[in-house]
């Protein structure tokens, strides 16, 4: 028996006066057709690139230089729960556990910074130069996702919505 998982993000940006104007890419995570009871988990990876664009216009009165620091947060879904992410099935309404991580060896789960999750971080540092050119820096950081062996649901599609929170 077949299931096929996938999992759509929600991008949301939040950003205070900054020298920068920052935004998020990614990818949508897919777990493809997957079989019942596989005895070994169903790994995949997705992407998200953070973009951000020195802006001399909104330094008034501030240093030539800037630095961006940024952190990138997820909730936990239809869940809820970041730590117990679930997809839901289409049709018989079934759900499928699956997570969410920041290491390759899916141990830190990606989420808000509470309940043990983890938010990704980073920093741009621009100088004066790229300041006044409007110089553009960009970071990728790779999800790596879940869903643990030995499933046991119908086969049906199994869809999440994870909200995805870029903070600059």
């Amino acid at each position: 028996m077949k299931r096929v998982g996938a999992m759509g993000l929600l991008l949301v940006l939040s950003g205070g006066a900054q020298a920068a104007d920052c935004t998020l890419s990614l990818t949508d995570i897919n777990f493809g057709a997957i079989s019942q009871l596989n005895p070994d988990p169903v790994d995949v990876q997705g992407s998200l690139t953070v973009q951000c664009q020195a802006e001399a216009g909104d330094l008034e009165g501030l240093p030539l230089t800037a630095t961006v620091d940024y952190s990138i947060s997820m909730n936990g879904g239809g869940s809820g729960s970041a730590v117990a992410r679930a997809m839901s099935g289409l049709g018989l309404g079934a759900s499928l556990g699956y997570n969410i991580y920041v290491d390759a060896g899916r141990q830190m789960v990606w989420g808000d910074g509470n309940n043990g999750t983890q938010v990704v971080g980073g920093q741009f540092v621009f100088t004066e130069l790229e300041v006044l050119a409007g110089t553009q820096k960009s970071a990728d950081h790779i999800s790596y996702a879940r869903i643990p062996p030995g499933i046991n649901v119908p086969p049906d599609t199994y869809t999440d919505t994870v909200t995805v929170t870029l903070t600059f």
